[in-house]
């Protein structure tokens, strides 16, 4: 593979004797081949620091940056317009000399603002701290009642929804009133829902009020956890929070949250382990089943030995320095050699050519999780330790698709890249950003953080004998009864009741109404009488924000592209009830939760739960028989039913065929060995009902998850991060944050929104104490969030062209 950071892109690649002879066992000449930088230059990130957040403020500090330089350079005419929307925002014409220092700051500046792509964080931090903003402290205040319109009860609309509860809480004890004794301020929200229950995309389905009667249709599994919502960071606070609940029990009186029909008793909820992995799981690729331990059950001793050699090797692994010099020798080997060593036995699926296949058997022997390392890793290291000079690095490889870079860069052959996407993901799934790949992989694969140790007279070492790697594991959890619980739990806590039912199809800004009165929501069965709000925040997803009359809220250019264009994935689950657990007994014995892939129609990946591993065996359970997303999904989603499980026995039976294929054992001892004859007869005989969910089509989402393609991260992501409409208009939701697919993204987004709102009503001072008593909002930046503000203040006529900004060279 090309060196990321080459001057020249196509540089050549060192061998493996080249990179030893130059580079040793030095860390220092490693990180310069590496980074082109000296190690002196290298500023190490902290092993806390999220890439993905770091990811995302850069493109934000970019994008406002370069609007503000399209702004004055290319049309001094819009930087009035600026001063006149800040004039408004103050209630006062802004000082001559805010504009003369802020004019001085941009000349001084000029040529970074020109092209800001090539600045690091830490410098754009520092160019910002120089920037005169006006005091925000003299917005002009809004007093009294500010009405909000929330559109959507997902989990973005509910949390916004408890955020401004809070506020109200904190303005009792700090009452805030103007001074001609107007009425104090308080923000009342309306949260309206087009579907006939809250959680949106968090939703579980439950088949009886029994316990773990249930599977989880949308979220199940987090690995950042938040207090609130009954979600706590460490196993500390779970079991404090455990306590405080039983205490608790007895005192709180749930509402109606239409969450499902279960059980609405406030017994105290665990949070549980989520297994992602298990040796105990099956694979099925090319019609090949196998099983990574053997069938059967292990004894007592068996699993401790099993155990401890596994931990010996985790061990040796955390310490063992392998440099990615060490994983592309090994490539350019396989590449020289695709042959690979004599014999067949690393083809476990015969999908080599020495098994008569397509891909090179060496790239089957080095495996897909080595291959995509070669690919990802050197971004992964760099941003881990180096933010500035990853990002710099990554971004030039922006407008590729996972396929064109591993094609184009990596040189991997047309069967390669379908063997990697078949092992590594879904169906077209490498058809996405590279970027959003390799951000992605963050969250499941970490980089190992270098450690330096001391020497025994205390002093730093840098010599290689005296460095280790530390593997920052995810620590994933679920939530005891559904991440629906969640909402549930959430819900409680939010004041009053979301309006379901209440579908938007439509918006207006009207710049000449009294302040609460400026935002008109249109609702499909309320006619021409719109309900009216000083703001709305927008929770919905993208597809259906697109199917909303948007004409007259001011929509800045690149805001309508991103709403039309970014790119959601379509997701399919399928909840199979059983007789009793039968995965869990022999002959399968997995009881370590886990997951199964394969290559097969409706179960391309099995996921084996891990809240119910210890339950009865003799009870009925169920099993998330099928989780699939891109084109497998959009496939199996053409057989699921709004009725389901009626009119699916089609889907059913494929289901069954599946999952007797997966677990069939050919290689299982004499006394364990079932045909698939029978082993299919036995599910059939199991089988007690199922659910199936296509959340491409549940008109009230269209699309399971934000995943953007090529491009669409630089481009679009940020315009979406910005209000709009007067600065009146919000979006949010996981797509507009940096945390695609998760629930983390979808908060930090509301808790965006929310403070852009205090700004707008002249409170800035409530921010910070907003922060203070939550968590801060990651990557926040008052000078950043001013010019935000200020933008979105600017009617379409005032905006600076896509094209403007468009024409500022690329890095």
């Amino acid at each position: 593979m090309s060196d990321p950071v080459a001057v020249v892109p196509d540089h050549a690649p060192f061998t493996e004797a080249a990179l030893d002879k130059k580079l040793g066992l030095s860390p220092k000449k490693y990180w310069r081949w590496l980074t082109n930088l000296d190690w002196e230059n290298i500023r190490h990130a902290p092993p806390e620091r999220d890439v993905r957040q770091e990811f995302a403020d850069t493109l934000i500090y970019h994008e406002v940056l370069r609007e503000l330089d399209a702004f004055i350079e290319k049309d001094r005419q819009n930087f009035d317009a600026i001063v006149e929307a800040i004039n408004k925002a103050f209630g006062k014409p802004i000082s001559p000399e805010w504009i003369h220092d802020f004019d001085q700051w941009y000349k001084k500046h000029k040529r970074v603002l020109e092209n800001p792509d090539r600045t690091s964080k830490p410098e754009m931090v520092k160019i910002l701290g120089s920037m005169p903003i006006p005091d925000l402290k003299e917005i002009e205040k809004t007093y009294g009642e500010v009405k909000v319109g929330i559109v959507g009860g997902g989990i973005s609309g509910l949390y916004a929804g408890r955020l401004f509860d809070w506020v109200n809480e904190y303005l009792e004890k700090n009452p805030k009133i103007g001074e001609d004794n107007m009425k104090p301020l308080r923000f009342s929200f309306e949260i309206l829902e087009a579907a006939n229950r809250v959680g949106g995309r968090i939703y579980t389905h439950h088949f009886s009020p029994s316990r773990h009667d249930y599977y989880d249709v949308g979220a199940m599994r987090t690995f950042d956890l938040f207090a609130d919502v009954g979600l706590y960071r460490t196993e500390q606070l779970t079991q404090q929070a455990n306590e405080a609940a039983k205490d608790n029990a007895t005192q709180e009186q749930p509402k109606i949250s239409n969450c499902g029909d279960h059980d609405h008793s406030d017994s105290p909820k665990q949070l549980l382990r989520y297994f992602m992995k298990s040796d105990r799981t099956p694979n099925y690729f090319n019609d090949i089943q196998h099983y990574r331990v053997p069938h059967g059950e292990e004894t007592a001793a068996q699993k401790a030995k099993r155990l401890e050699t596994e931990q010996q090797e985790k061990e040796k692994d955390k310490n063992k320095l392998e440099p990615y010099k060490e994983i592309k020798a090994k490539v350019d080997a396989a590449r020289e050699n695709p042959h690979g060593k004599h014999g067949k036995s690393a083809d476990t699926y015969r999908i080599s050519t020495k098994n008569y296949g397509d891909v090179p058997y060496a790239y089957v022997e080095l495996g897909a999780e080595t291959l995509l390392k070669y690919a990802y890793d050197p971004f992964k290291y760099l941003m881990r330790y180096n933010f500035y000079v990853g990002y710099q690095a990554l971004m030039r490889y922006e407008g590729y698709s996972v396929r064109e870079f591993l094609s184009k860069i990596c040189k991997f052959d047309f069967y390669t890249i379908n063997w990697l996407e078949t092992s590594d993901s879904a169906t077209g799934w490498f058809d996405l950003a590279f970027t959003e790949a390799v951000l992605e992989s963050f969250t499941f694969s970490a980089p190992k953080v270098c450690v330096k140790s001391k020497g025994k007279d205390g002093a730093t070492t840098e010599g290689h004998d005296h460095d280790h790697e530390i593997s920052p594991d995810t620590n994933w959890y679920c939530i005891e009864g559904g991440t629906g619980e969640v909402i549930r739990r959430l819900n409680d806590k939010v004041s009053g009741e979301p309006e379901y039912n209440r579908v938007v199809i439509g918006m207006k800004l009207k710049r000449d109404a009294p302040d609460n009165e400026k935002m008109e929501v249109y609702l499909k069965d309320e006619g021409q009488n719109p309900r009216k709000y000083h703001s709305v925040i927008n929770t919905t997803t993208l597809g259906c924000a697109s199917r909303m009359d948007l004409k007259n809220v001011e929509l800045q250019t690149g805001q309508k592209a991103a709403i039309r264009m970014l790119r959601y994935s379509a997701s399919t689950k399928i909840g199979v009830k059983f007789t009793d657990p039968w995965w869990i007994k022999e002959p399968y014995v997995i009881n370590e939760g886990g997951v199964a892939a394969s290559d097969l129609y409706s179960a391309r990946m099995c996921v084996y739960p891990s809240y119910n591993i210890h339950d009865s065996h003799n009870r009925p359970a169920v099993l998330l028989a099928s989780y699939c997303w891109g084109q497998d999904a959009e496939r199996v989603g053409s057989m699921i039913k709004k009725t389901s499980p009626e009119g699916e026995e089609i889907l059913r039976d494929c289901l069954l065929r599946d999952l007797a294929r997966l677990h069939h054992d050919p290689k299982a001892p004499a006394e364990l060995k079932m045909s698939y004859d029978e082993v299919l007869a036995s599910l059939r005989k199991k089988y007690i009902t199922h659910h199936s969910y296509d959340w491409n089509h549940d008109s009230f989402v269209s699309g399971a998850f934000a995943v953007f393609g090529p491009g669409q991260y630089r481009k679009m992501m940020p315009h979406l991060q910005r209000p709009t409409a007067d600065s009146r208009l919000h979006f949010v939701g996981e797509a507009t944050s940096n945390h695609h697919a998760w629930i983390v993204g979808a908060l930090e987004s509301s808790l965006r929104a929310v403070c852009h709102l205090l700004i707008k009503t002249g409170h800035w001072d409530i921010v910070k104490d907003l922060f203070a008593a939550w968590d801060p909002l990651p990557g926040f930046n008052e000078k950043i969030f001013f010019w935000q503000y200020v933008l979105g203040l600017l009617p379409p006529s005032s905006q600076a062209t896509g094209q403007d900004i468009d024409t500022v060279k690329e890095v």
